[in-house]
This record gives C-alpha cells, sequence and structure tokens, in this order.
C-alpha cells in the first residue's frame, strides 16, 4: 500500500515581479481562485521532492531550472529564474533569480530551503538575500502522527523572523485530527500572548451521496463554535475525496497551477446567517465538457465559477476556466474568461483575458509554456480568442540524482548538475563513477572552445566533485562535459561577474 504522507506547503508558482519586468509589461497572471479544498491541499503533501505532478508520471527526470520571459520591444527579455537543487531525490533548496536591468547579471533574491526527517518534511523556511547575505523571514514546521498504518500530518506550525529578538515567533497553527484512516478536522489556531487560541475549525461529515465542510469561528466570548460557512459536495465520500487529493500530491509548481482546478470538486457554497439562523446560498463550481478547443486539444473541460443572484433569484456566471487536454492526457491549453460589468451588457456573460498554451518535448515534459494576456484589462473589449503573447516560462529537465552523497558503489556513469548555478566566481562539479575508469571532464565556451579540462585521469568507483574555477573567464555560458566508458554527457552552467 502506498505510504500516504500529509504535509504540505502548497506553493503555487509565485511569480514576483521585478522592477525591470515591471516596466516592460510584465504578466499580472491571475490568481487560483478561493476554493474551499485550497485550505486543506495545503496540508497534503508526499513529503519527498515537492517538483512537478509529472514527477510521478516521469521518474528518470527532475525539474532543475524554470525561467520566466516576457515579449519586450520584439524580443524575449528573461526577469526571473528558478533553480531547483536535489540531495538524495529530495528537493532541498529552491533559489529564485531576477535580472534586474538589461544585461546584469542575475541576482539571488530568494531562498526555499527544505529539511527532512524520516523521509518525511520536517521544516520549509524562506530566507531572503540582502547585500549577499541570507535573511531568515519565515519558516513552517511539521510533525507527524501514525493511523492506519500511514503517516499523517499532525501539527503544521507557521513562525517569522523577528530581528529584534533574534528568534523565531510563533505565529500560528493547524492541528488535524484523523479518524478512521482519512483527516476530518481541522482546528486552526494563533499566538497571543505567549499561548495558543482557538480561531478556526473546520470539518467534515457525510450527509447520503453528498459530503458537507463546515467552517465555525471561535467566539472567545461566548466560549463557542459559531457557524461561519459551509460547502457541499455531490456524490463524493470523505474517503475518495482524501484519495483525490493524495494522488495529487506531487503539485504543479512550475507555471501550470490552474491545473489544480481539474481535481478540485465542484460543490456549492453557503453562508450563516444569523437573522434567518439558516444557511444562504452564495456560489457554486460546475465542471462541464467544452468544445473551445486550442493547441492541439483533442478534448476540454469547461469549470464556471457562478454567483447566486438573489434578485433574479438565480446562479450567475463570473468566470470561466477552460482546460484542453491533448489525446494522450497531457494538458496543453489553460484559458480564463472573466466577467466585465462596465462593457458585458448581458448579465453573466464572460470575456478572454488569460490564456496559456503548454508545449512538450520528446520525453513528454513540459518545456514550455505560452502566455497570452489581454493587456487592456478593463478598458478592451474582448470580441475574439485571440490574445497578444506576453511571456513564456522554459523548464530545464535532468536526470534523477539517485544521491550527492559519497557511497561505495554507484551503479552508472553520470555527471550531476554544478551547484551554485550560476556561479562566481566557481562552482562544484558533482559526478559519479560506476567502475575504476578513465574519465575526461572538459569547459567549452559556447563557440566550441576548450577553455580548461577539469579531470582526465583514471579514477576509482564512487561519487565524486571537482571545481570550476572562472575567475579567469569573461560572464556566460559555458558547456561542461564529461566523457567516460559508455557515457557523454554535457550540463551548462552561467558564470555571472
Amino acid at each position: 500500500m502506498k505510504t500516504q504522507v500529509l504535509t504540505f506547503v502548497l506553493l503555487f508558482s509565485v511569480v514576483i515581479s521585478s522592477a525591470f519586468a515591471q516596466s516592460h509589461n510584465s504578466l499580472k497572471s491571475p490568481v487560483l481562485p478561493d476554493h474551499p479544498l485550497v485550505k486543506t491541499m495545503k496540508l497534503l503533501n508526499g513529503g519527498t521532492n515537492q517538483t512537478s505532478a509529472f514527477k510521478s508520471a516521469n521518474e528518470n527526470f527532475q525539474l532543475n531550472e524554470i525561467e520566466s520571459q516576457i515579449w519586450s520591444e520584439n524580443e524575449w527579455m528573461p526577469y526571473l529564474r528558478v533553480e531547483n537543487i536535489y540531495e538524495a531525490g529530495k528537493r532541498t533548496e529552491r533559489l529564485e533569480y531576477f535580472l534586474t536591468q538589461p544585461g546584469a547579471g542575475w541576482e539571488l533574491s530568494t531562498k526555499f530551503l527544505y529539511t527532512y526527517e524520516n523521509n518525511n518534511i520536517s521544516s520549509f523556511t524562506i530566507q531572503t538575500i540582502a547585500e549577499g547575505e541570507p535573511i531568515p523571514q519565515e519558516r513552517t514546521l511539521y510533525s507527524y502522527q501514525e493511523a492506519e498504518g500511514n503517516t499523517f500530518l499532525q501539527v503544521l506550525e507557521y513562525q517569522v523572523w523577528s530581528a529584534t529578538e533574534d528568534s523565531w515567533v510563533n505565529e500560528d497553527r493547524s492541528r488535524v485530527i484523523i479518524e478512521n484512516g482519512v483527516f476530518s478536522e481541522v482546528y486552526y489556531e494563533i499566538w497571543m500572548d505567549g499561548q495558543w487560541e482557538l480561531y478556526e475549525r473546520y470539518y467534515y461529515e457525510e450527509s447520503g451521496s453528498n459530503l458537507i465542510e463546515t467552517t465555525q469561528m471561535y467566539d472567545a466570548t461566548l466560549e463557542d463554535w459559531l457557524n461561519y460557512e459551509q460547502y457541499i459536495y455531490s456524490d463524493i465520500s470523505l474517503s475518495e475525496l482524501y484519495d483525490t487529493l493524495v494522488e495529487f500530491i506531487d503539485f504543479i509548481e512550475d507555471g501550470r497551477s490552474f491545473l489544480v482546478l481539474e481535481i478540485l470538486p465542484d460543490y456549492v457554497s453557503y453562508e450563516w446567517d444569523d437573522a434567518e439562523e439558516g444557511w444562504i446560498a452564495l456560489d457554486r463550481q460546475i465542471t462541464e465538457v467544452s468544445s473551445n478547443l486550442k493547441n492541439g486539444a483533442t478534448t476540454a473541460n469547461s469549470i464556471t465559477l457562478q454567483n447566486y443572484d438573489e434578485v433574479l433569484e438565480d446562479w450567475v456566471v463570473f468566470t470561466e476556466y477552460i482546460l484542453g487536454y491533448a489525446e494522450n492526457g497531457s494538458p496543453v491549453n489553460f484559458s480564463l474568461y472573466e466577467s466585465d460589468d462596465i462593457f458585458d451588457e448581458e448579465l453573466g456573460s464572460v470575456i478572454l483575458n488569460y490564456s496559456e498554451d503548454y508545449n512538450y518535448d520528446e520525453n513528454n515534459l513540459l518545456e514550455s509554456i505560452l502566455q497570452y494576456e489581454n493587456l487592456f484589462g478593463d478598458s478592451f473589449k474582448q470580441v475574439n480568442d485571440e490574445l497578444p503573447v506576453v511571456g513564456r516560462v522554459l523548464l530545464t529537465w535532468g536526470d534523477v540524482t539517485t544521491s550527492v552523497e559519497p557511497v561505495t558503489n554507484p551503479v552508472s556513469f553520470r555527471l550531476n548538475q554544478a551547484y551554485p548555478n550560476p556561479f562566481n566566481p566557481s562552482t562544484v562539479v558533482p559526478f559519479q563513477i560506476g567502475a575504476a575508469s578513465v574519465v575526461k571532464i572538459q569547459v567549452f565556451d559556447m563557440l566550441g572552445r576548450n577553455v580548461t579540462t577539469l579531470v582526465d585521469d583514471v579514477m576509482p568507483a564512487g561519487n565524486h566533485t571537482v571545481r570550476f574555477d572562472g575567475s579567469d573567464l569573461s560572464s556566460g555560458v559555458y558547456l561542461i562535459r564529461m566523457i567516460a566508458p559508455g557515457l557523454q554527457q554535457t550540463r551548462s552552467v552561467t558564470l555571472i561577474k
């Protein structure tokens, strides 16, 4: 039985625009809807990689780099670069770099650090970089519980760094209650006056074929829980809901976060009315088959979000998402339609405001995302399905590295990703030797000139590292090539001065 570990930091592919990017019409990508299960998914994670939903389908690859670019003045201009660093198959660092101005080098701005214990994530820390030094900002701590032979999250605790106190300070935490092998209730508490205070809770209960999620707020004066909101999911049990979320544990964080909509079940939401002492309908989500096919899609689903209009006594569409799929099931397009009250004469009509096309390599790994946007916002009435391309995301995949720690008997030859990358002035190049052999590792510039030879000798079996010093070289991209029995492998590195 697959171990189902409930942990998670749900990173919805946060894109932060630099001043340079903003001055060149950087993307104003829409955010995910406030689906009720998002808060539950924040408690879910496989606890091992947090890379991509494609990870489960492509066990031999890992996502190494992501670069975001904008289309400006008839050329692609990069502004954000993300590098993932792995150890023993687990991501330990996520590094974000910005290009602050044209022609400048990449500047490291943020570090995301992951630590593990017993194969489960134990902490997630965010650091910002100021004058080359990491400054702690916030972190999340995880503890676990065992139930029904599986490992579940027990407490997720969020802290912020206090520079004045020179220590971590509690902010809030979530406590998970497990019943019959699935989560059934979550308590949210805030840190006040040196102790944890109840603030909110939500719980699940089955009613016929429906699953009901109820959120209550704690009234400290009454010392009681008060109804706040409620969501009803049709034709799904708690265990089925749990299995659906766990199946999607390897969450997409490389620019395709909207695809999570596909697995979030339809619902009807209500808010509690004290005067009526009952639940009042608010909004709902409906998923249907769509004939709106783009970028080679053979099938598509339409997901609409609707508000209940008490005057009309009817549901009114305010947002529609179209998700298109190729014949092999890979997502190939996402489109967002939103209402425009200023220009829409018909209540409930929507116009296209944003779209993404997903393109794949020969291994069915996502290699690029083209992004389209209505640049005129509320001042422009969209009359067709054509939007100008404004950005793209490029993804670089690499072979899964089983370990960067020394081992006795590696089973193959491999050139691993250098770190740090980008670098100045030197970087470490790890490589793996399956058996004692002659190994050559050389560095070439983009013109194919050999600038240095790092290794040219008989190497014993094992994991090794060699340092590439670029002190005497100019800034740019260099290719590191390893030649060994049955192997010729190349990695790219970027020297920034």
